[in-house]
């Protein structure tokens, strides 16, 4: 008499490739923030009446045999035009901090970093000294925004009403997770052993899942990815039924072009899962603003497509975001996420792939230190 099968031997799965390392932000929350940002309504200024006949006239630079030195004039008179707008700007500025209104107050965008209005202002006040007063001889201008300082600072203030509110999701975010999980235990999954991950074996739960692994493992964009369950990665997100849970999407993967993708193998979608896609696109979003970890997109790989073609198209879409990156030496920039690997190269931080700081150029030969 045959008695039950005996159970499977023990199969231990362990990082063995640790150059395939794969990682991802740990995201303990993701709320939306209401944001109000400062905006000019162009379409209601009007260039004001300036008296350019009663403009005192300003004499600056050195005086050489009883003339101002031209070349000392210029820079001295754009000099001193620049300071005048920044004057204009500390007035326009200290309106701001008198409202008592809440979109500055408890809505303001700027509580997490209150310089950033300063600048965005100081883009409005050179932008209507272009406009509305011009950008004419340079002792002229200096002498005009002089002269109607209070009027130019009052009238953009007056401006300033019109704010653009919007929502933006913010994780919080407790560090990094990784792949680097060794455990040993006993599996009757389909079992794939893979070449560009991390762990040893990759464990599946559908066939489907084995396809994606190794389209995954196949791809030359691809440098690395992991099933990603087994090391706990986790997305929060609110159920149909109103409670709060979190879903462990299937993979991530880091591409050459510096971005990292989550995806999820589906056969059908239900109500559940249009809520966990929902809170995985408020999860890249999320972890996309808050730029330290790389930058990141999300697709789904339904089973009713052929999933090289699918996967084709995904990462060709993830080159393609917008994103725009610069070198902070130079300040070169690039528009995508293709763009910015061929400028800057990429490297792993913490696990995860993103884009060096400095350019190729830069890198080679580096500014000297004043």
């Amino acid at each position: 008499e045959s008695g039950p099968p005996p159970p499977p031997p023990p199969v231990e799965i362990c990082p063995d490739k640790p150059e395939h390392l794969v990682a991802w932000p740990v995201a303990t929350d993701i709320r939306d923030v209401v944001t109000v940002r400062a905006v000019m309504d162009w379409s209601r200024v009007e260039p004001p009446q300036l008296d350019q006949a009663q403009t005192l006239r300003v004499d600056v630079g050195p005086v050489v045999a009883g003339w101002v030195a031209a070349k000392d004039r210029t820079i001295l008179s754009q000099n001193r035009s620049q300071t005048v707008m920044y004057g204009i700007l500390q007035d326009v500025m200290g309106n701001v901090r008198g409202l008592k209104e809440p979109s500055w107050g408890e809505y303001s965008p700027y509580n997490e970093s209150p310089q950033q209005m300063a600048v965005d202002v100081l883009g409005m006040v050179k932008e209507y000294v272009a406009r509305c007063v011009g950008t004419g001889p340079g002792e002229r201008l200096a002498a005009m925004l002089s002269e109607y300082r209070d009027a130019i600072a009052r009238d953009i203030f007056s401006r300033l009403a019109s704010t653009d509110p919007g929502s933006e999701p913010r994780a919080d975010i407790g560090g990094t997770g990784s792949t680097a999980i060794p455990c040993r235990f006993t599996t009757k999954k389909r079992l794939f052993k893979p070449k560009k991950t991390h762990l040893n074996i990759m464990t599946a739960d559908s066939d489907l899942e084995v396809e994606i692994g190794r389209a995954l493992d196949a791809d030359w964009r691809v440098t690395s990815w992991a099933k990603s369950d087994m090391a706990g990665f986790a997305i929060p997100y609110v159920h149909p039924d109103g409670a709060a849970r979190s879903y462990r999407p299937d993979f991530v993967a880091h591409l050459a072009a510096g971005v990292s993708l989550v995806l999820e193998g589906k056969g059908r979608e239900d109500e559940v899962d249009r809520a966990k896609g929902g809170a995985l696109r408020r999860w890249v979003r999320a972890v996309n603003l808050d730029g330290g970890y790389g930058v990141w997109d999300s697709a789904v790989i339904y089973g009713d497509r052929d999933v090289g073609s699918r996967l084709d198209d995904v990462i060709r879409s993830a080159e393609d975001m917008e994103h725009a990156m610069a070198c902070r030496g130079c300040g070169a920039g690039a528009a995508t996420p293709k763009d910015a690997a061929e400028l800057l190269g990429t490297e792993k931080r913490r696990g995860i792939l993103g884009y060096r700081a400095f350019c190729r150029a830069c890198r080679n030969h580096p500014a000297p230190r004043a």
